[in-house]
């Protein structure tokens, strides 16, 4: 980590890591304040400390605020009030920053937003949303240790009768790994996970099973005329998307930097979901990155796929996704009257991709490294079987790019 003396010129020009991870630049105004640069270019500011004299204890992370929705000069405020209280070196004194004294900073709120430094941008947000809004969680303000049992089954219950009920399996099992988490910590004073009693069985909800939805290809042709449609940067995003089937959120954070247009190769980081991993792109995906970097200003950020210069990623706003879906729907029913698309879904572009894929006889372990599940001793075992990961992907991403080509009446660009 380095320092800096922080500005605002200085946090305006601070880009992520073009390697991936968070990277932190620490002030040498405030001790313990320091910005967080997440790998979607979030700005963070966090305080870094010890809550003990002599500096002995567990170091300790405490997010204040997003720039520059929050001022730096209102983040020093913070950093240095706090910074007196874990500094105190009287045990009457420490009483102030005892867990249910701690004037928020042990609070469920607080320890949820510390959690979700750890966790990816697109998680983030939908826990944030679920979890940190007073208007659907009233416990947000009370001290972690205070959560019972109770507070939980109520509030997933809450999200059960919007009527949510996947939505809610789905939160009660973030509230459970969360809970974990900050058992193992051993810094909350948790002597319990209030999370261990609640199942959906017990209120009611039965999972719903896995889906199993195969695109048409009339329906892939509407996706790619629908994107052809759509303006930059989300009409090119979805065709990314397609040629390249890997997550959403992975496409949206495509840096420049991990490109390789020579080698014809894209270096994904690591992160929650999986380890680093170079993924080899097809050249109607390369003529895409082309066109896209012909377009491109010499003052842009490194992101691909950006509304805001290249500085920040491009956003998963439902309200978007909602309308490309509608624009798809549109585009099949004029091309086949009668046909509906009405609940097809965004991963169910990957999920097609991966039946395709198995139904040509593309082994099991290859798809895996395609799709981003394939642990690193798998794929050791694959070199040694003389199945070499990139030559394997790529061949099977160019059969795909073909079928996609072919479904959707166009002529793939040959390789160079």
């Amino acid at each position: 980590m380095k320092s800096e003396y922080l500005s605002d010129e200085l946090l305006r020009a601070l880009q992520p890591d073009p390697q991936g991870g968070r990277h932190h630049v620490h002030d040498t105004l405030v001790p313990g304040l320091a910005i967080m640069v997440s790998p979607a270019g979030t700005k963070t500011f966090v305080l870094i400390g010890r809550p003990s004299a002599g500096g002995t204890g567990v170091l300790r992370w405490r997010r204040i605020g997003i720039f520059p929705e929050t001022s730096l000069a209102r983040a020093r405020q913070i950093a240095a009030a706090w910074d007196h209280l874990l500094r105190l070196s009287e045990p009457g004194d420490r009483a102030s920053i005892h867990p249910e004294k701690d004037e928020g900073r042990n609070t469920f709120g607080s320890a949820m937003e510390e959690y979700l430094l750890e966790q990816s941008a697109v998680v983030a947000d939908r826990m944030r949303r679920e979890f940190l809004d007073p208007e659907r969680n009233p416990w947000i303000e009370r001290p972690l240790t205070g959560i019972t049992e109770g507070d939980v089954r109520s509030l997933v219950e809450k999200i059960r009768d919007r009527p949510a009920p996947a939505a809610a399996c789905s939160a009660l099992l973030r509230l459970h790994a969360f809970f974990l988490w900050a058992g193992r910590r051993g810094n909350w004073g948790l002597a319990s996970n209030p999370v261990i009693g609640v199942t959906p069985e017990a209120l009611g909800m039965v999972r719903s099973p896995p889906r199993t939805a195969v695109l048409s290809d009339e329906l892939m042709r509407a996706y790619w005329a629908a994107a052809d449609a759509t303006p930059w940067p989300r009409g090119p995003f979805y065709q990314a998307y397609a040629l390249t089937i890997q997550r959403p959120y992975q496409v949206a954070g495509m840096l420049w930097p991990q490109i390789d247009a020579a080698r014809g190769l894209w270096r994904i980081p690591g992160d929650k979901t999986s380890g680093p991993r170079l993924v080899p792109l097809v050249p109607e995906m390369l003529k895409l990155l082309e066109a896209l970097r012909r377009n491109r200003s010499e003052t842009c950020g490194d992101f691909v796929f950006s509304m805001a210069g290249g500085r920040q990623p491009i956003g998963h706003a439902f309200g978007a996704q909602q309308k490309f879906k509608r624009k798809v729907a549109d585009t099949l029913r004029r091309a086949h009257p009668g046909a509906t698309a009405d609940n097809w879904r965004m991963h169910d572009v990957r999920r097609t991709a991966f039946t395709w894929l198995a139904s040509k006889g593309v082994p099991n372990d290859v798809i895996a490294a395609i799709f981003g599940w394939t642990p690193f001793p798998l794929r050791m075992r694959m070199m040694s079987h003389g199945c070499e990961p990139l030559s394997a992907s790529r061949e099977a991403l160019s059969l795909w790019a073909a079928h996609l080509a072919t479904a959707t009446d166009r002529r793939p660009p040959q390789a160079r």
